[in-house]
């Protein structure tokens, strides 16, 4: 997989993700055919949390705000 840079705040208050295209819990995730998936970092740790939530997230108990730093390329 490749590394990319995460959304911008901007971009991600226009995304149809929600919440998770803004937090620093995401991992971006782009298939080979061009699909993007949103994985929550905080599922490996807390199972509250599911590992590709349904979107868009309009609340989450574990939102903090940040850069999504990881993108990857499938």
């Amino acid at each position: 997989m490749m590394a990319h840079d995460g959304p911008s705040r901007q971009a991600a208050s226009h995304t149809p993700a929600g919440l998770c295209a803004s937090c620093r819990h995401v991992r971006v995730v782009e298939s080979d055919r061009g699909s993007i998936f949103y994985q929550c970092r905080r599922a490996a740790t807390d199972a509250r949390f599911a590992r590709y939530p349904a979107l868009p997230v309009r609340w989450c108990p574990g939102y903090e705000p940040g850069a999504g730093e990881d993108r990857a390329g499938g």
